[in-house]
């Protein structure tokens, strides 16, 4: 008779842990996979323009304002990418294009600007991406193609 209360005390703690347990596995009661935060990136460069004097070219482009209202979204720069081609020795059909970042622009408003110095005997691609205070890249602008023949 002695055990008896002991053995009560003893289920009424199993009881309780079990509880506990419970209560600690089946946490807020929402299940599935995690969900990434919403994100907004910059947007793209439509309007990239060059022109030519000399052995340099002038990049023009503006700044194109947020999609939405809602997002907020700061353009942190642009990123100026460039792709110089030997104009005698062609690179093959199917070679890969590899556009490397040559400078790193500060944000305005508005229009901004680049100049670079163009070499004679080459082909030059330009692109530019605009990039958020998190150094995420939007999508890239429009190519252009400038050839320095002389």
């Amino acid at each position: 008779m002695r055990n008896e209360p002991m053995c009560r005390s003893y289920s009424n703690f199993v009881v309780t842990i079990l509880t506990m347990l419970l209560f600690l596995i089946s946490g807020c009661g929402i299940k599935g996979l995690p969900v990434p935060p919403r994100y907004a990136e910059p947007p793209a460069v439509s309007d990239l323009q060059y022109q030519v004097v000399g052995n340099q070219i002038n990049l023009t482009w503006s700044v194109p304002p947020q999609k939405r209202a809602t997002d907020n979204l700061t353009i942190a720069g642009a990123k100026v990418f460039r792709l110089k081609q030997s104009l005698k020795n062609l690179p093959c059909k199917d070679c890969p294009q590899t556009f490397r970042v040559i400078r790193k622009i500060p944000a305005r408003s508005g229009s901004m600007q680049f100049q670079d110095t163009i070499d004679k005997g080459f082909s030059y691609y330009y692109k530019i991406v605009l990039y958020d205070e998190g150094n995420h890249d939007g999508e890239d602008s429009n190519i252009v193609r400038v050839e320095n023949r002389k």
